[in-house]
């Protein structure tokens, strides 16, 4: 079976959990962010005699430092982010793209156009109301500096990529023998008992005295430091107060929506139809002459659509009569583009030659897109407007509050020519602070030498796109000892509580001797009184159980005969606990139900499937002829 085949047999559950489960580091990306065309000569790297441009990488490295800085929310700070990690991860990620496609085009794997187009026109993020926008479409490629036919050729890359990844990920299989394994393991109990030396009890024998607080404090004296804190006076700036000031005049808005009503006048949408035949399982001349069978049934008066469920070898639109749905410049090669869009409705070209094979095309229906009506769009015109003025005094505001500032000795002047406020924070940590010092960028240039050391005013800090800050130090505490007074109490409970740790380790210690000399746990119990909790059947997602008590449990190994496996753990309250595991009882998949099993195998066939997948993408990275640049 071809892995075509298996893409496309892939059904149900354990297809979208592959999907899911697969993580490569190319994948980070998406399917809209690395564009292939060269923006550039210089080469990044060369794999397999195949380039990886400048422009590409330069493109990818953005792509995945703006992730990150979404990912690090609010407080997003882009100098915190080293571009040379980025650049270094952003170039592997690249190559091993480059990598899985060469091992597509090796397999002869390829996309048909047809799925591409459809694949667009199904793209929730284009849609409205689930149907394809063309506006919003449009919108979001320019927003990536993208055309349809970079958007189109990518999309093609990643779906190639895809289908190699989910073909060979699919292709594990479990035998009977793996499933025994699995359930002996998976679903086995253990019978055990333990006993705990609670640390907390033995403290309150143990008395610390004034000197050993004294000592610790004098040993320790930079733990018991005051934290330094600041307090800052600032200015900011943001684009929502000027918004509010700002008035529009009904030629401003009527000029705005006769651009947008010119700008739809333009364009226009063709929903097409074609009928595809390639040269896969004949010779270009059965091909060509088989488009011309076609092409007379069409002028003889037989309907377009059944004959392209019959005949069309596009998998992505024959089943719909060749529907392609509606498209505008630049969706398609241009072979095919040019005669599409010379068409009128209901025509059907002659025959079209493309890198696919023949095509008959018909425009189905012209659409151009109509206007909103003027009174119904004024609100949002002037909306527009007030924000795109908003937006040029917010950014003229900002440049003029940072040449101020740079000059001047306090931040007074700057405030008296931008008519603000000087604002006064709270104290605040290098760690944590409230107000605008909740920023962590805001934190980071306040304790810095420049204003700390020299007095000097902020550059324009960024807090978002639509506000701004510049800060100066008003107050400074720096870190100090604390009194020995302060802290003293804190002091002896943590000596109290290190030694009481120390005791129930020694004790628990002295036990383990016991038990090696042939006492069983019951008979320590009875004799330090220390209670004997005792278990039968637990498995490892018992509830019951603490989930140190069973992590140890599970790692003891099986019992010989009747001798019992002790073990033991310190626990994160300090406590000493030790185990006897006495029995093992392994699963039996007999005892599974059907649907058991098949969740067992899914499992297994998922870790299988993408560990064989990493495997592959290792070999061929190992395998490839790289040089970077």
């Amino acid at each position: 079976m071809s892995i075509q085949s298996i893409k496309d047999n892939s059904q149900g559950m354990i297809a979208k959990i592959i999907v899911g489960l697969i993580v490569l580091t190319f994948a980070l990306f998406g399917v809209d962010a690395i564009v292939g065309n060269s923006g550039g000569s210089s080469k990044a790297a060369v794999v397999n005699g195949d380039e990886i441009s400048e422009f590409e990488l330069l493109r990818a490295a953005d792509f995945f430092k703006r992730r990150m800085l979404q990912e690090m929310g609010a407080n997003a700070d882009p100098d915190l982010i080293d571009d040379q990690l980025v650049r270094a991860r952003a170039l592997e990620e690249l190559i091993q793209r480059q990598l899985l496609l060469q091992a597509a085009d090796e397999q002869a794997i390829f996309v048909a156009n047809g799925r591409v187009d459809q694949a667009i026109l199904q793209n929730e993020s284009f849609q409205t109301n689930g149907v394809f926008d063309r506006n919003i479409y449009e919108y979001t490629l320019r927003n990536l500096q993208m055309t349809p036919v970079d958007y189109k050729a990518q999309l093609t890359r990643d779906m190639l990529i895809q289908q190699m990844q989910l073909g060979i990920a699919s292709s594990a299989f479990i035998t009977p023998a793996e499933i025994d394994l699995l359930a002996r393991i998976d679903r086995q109990t253990r019978d055990f008992s333990y006993l705990t030396i609670n640390a907390n009890e033995l403290a309150a024998d143990i008395v610390i005295s004034d000197a050993e607080v004294q000592a610790y404090y004098e040993e320790n004296l930079a733990d018991y430091m005051s934290e330094e804190s600041l307090k800052i006076e600032y200015l900011e700036l943001k684009q929502a107060d000027f918004a509010s000031n700002i008035d529009v005049n009904e030629a401003e808005i009527e000029q705005l929506y006769q651009q947008e009503t010119d700008a739809l006048a333009a364009q226009q949408e063709r929903r097409a139809a074609h009928i595809l035949i390639t040269e896969e399982a004949r010779s270009s001349n059965e091909a060509e002459q088989l488009i011309i069978e076609l092409q007379n049934k069409i002028k003889a008066g037989e309907d377009f659509a059944e004959l392209a469920k019959r005949y069309s070898e596009d998998p992505g639109s024959a089943e719909n009569g060749g529907d392609l749905g509606f498209v505008e410049k630049g969706a398609f090669v241009p072979e095919f583009e040019q005669v599409l869009f010379s068409l009128n409705e209901g025509e059907v070209s002659d025959i079209v030659e493309t890198e696919f094979g023949y095509h008959l095309i018909r425009l189905e229906e012209l659409r151009k897109p109509e206007a909103e009506p003027f009174e119904m769009a004024r609100e949002r015109l002037a909306g527009e407007l007030r924000f795109r003025k908003a937006e040029e005094e917010f950014v003229a505001a900002a440049e003029e509050l940072q040449n101020d500032s740079f000059s001047a000795g306090d931040l007074v002047e700057p405030a008296q020519n931008q008519g603000l406020s000087i604002q006064t924070t709270e104290f605040f940590s290098r760690q944590q602070g409230s107000g605008i010092a909740a920023f962590e960028k805001v934190r980071r240039v306040a304790f810095s030498d420049e204003l700390l050391t020299e007095g000097n005013n902020s550059d324009l800090i960024e807090l978002s796109k639509d506000h701004v800050a510049v800060i100066r130090v008003k107050q400074h505490n720096p870190s100090k000892p604390q009194a020995l007074e302060e802290v003293a109490n804190d002091i002896r409970r943590s000596l109290k509580a290190r030694a009481a740790q120390q005791n129930a380790q020694k004790m628990g210690e002295q036990i383990l001797v016991e038990l090696r000399d042939g006492k069983t746990l019951q008979q320590a119990s009875d004799d330090y009184g220390y209670p004997l909790n005792s278990y039968q059947g637990v498995n490892r997602i018992a509830n019951d159980v603490d989930s140190e008590i069973l992590d140890e449990l599970f790692a003891l190994a099986k019992p010989h005969d009747s001798e019992a496996t002790t073990g033991s753990l310190i626990n994160s309250q300090g406590d000493f606990v030790i185990l006897s595991l006495k029995k093992v009882s392994e699963g039996d998949a007999s005892a599974l139900s059907d649907p058991e099993k098949q969740a067992m195998s899914r499992i297994l066939a998922q870790q299988t499937g993408i560990q064989t997948l990493k495997e592959f993408v290792s070999g061929q990275r190992a395998s490839a002829e790289i040089e970077k640049f």
